[in-house]
């Protein structure tokens, strides 16, 4: 007998759209090296203690707001799912109630591996998403992967 084939969501063929999942793993690296660049900061630069401190605080704030925004895809503002067309141009859906916003890729965004950085110019602001290719459905990602390379300016 044949194995079953698993549920999967029906999308009119080829598929233009990526549901986003966190990635908690690309958020422990980066805490990883924020961590170290604080250490850094703090242990190895001769600049007042309270100078490094200040810094140590800047950094760690400003990260975690992008952590949470940009990788673990939380707040009204993180990008959780992407649409394209076939002329280059993209929908990003914002926040849990998934609002669209047309959407253009603006310069910055790159590939590195498994990973993909990719910031968007939206009329809500500009808007970036670290996608960790491990986590993502592997088709999706891979048709992602291949508009990005087809058009990496945006189109």
């Amino acid at each position: 007998m044949s194995p079953k084939i698993p549920v999967t969501r029906l999308c009119a063929a080829p598929c233009k759209r990526i549901d986003l999942l966190a990635s908690p793993r690309s958020a422990a690296l980066w805490i990883g090296w924020l961590v170290l660049a604080c250490a850094v900061v703090a242990f190895a630069v001769a600049i007042p203690w309270l100078v490094r401190v200040a810094i140590c605080l800047v950094l760690a704030t400003a990260n975690a707001f992008a952590i949470r925004r940009c990788v673990l895809l939380l707040g009204s503002g993180s990008v959780r799912a992407l649409e394209w067309a076939d002329r280059g141009e993209f929908t990003v859906l914002l926040g849990a109630a998934l609002s669209a916003h047309p959407a253009t890729l603006a310069g910055g965004s790159f590939r590195l591996g498994g990973l993909l950085v990719l910031r968007f110019r939206t009329a809500a602001g500009m808007r970036s998403v670290l996608i960790d290719g491990g986590r993502q459905p592997k088709g999706e990602f891979r048709r992602l992967c291949r508009r990005f390379r087809a058009f990496p300016e945006g189109g």
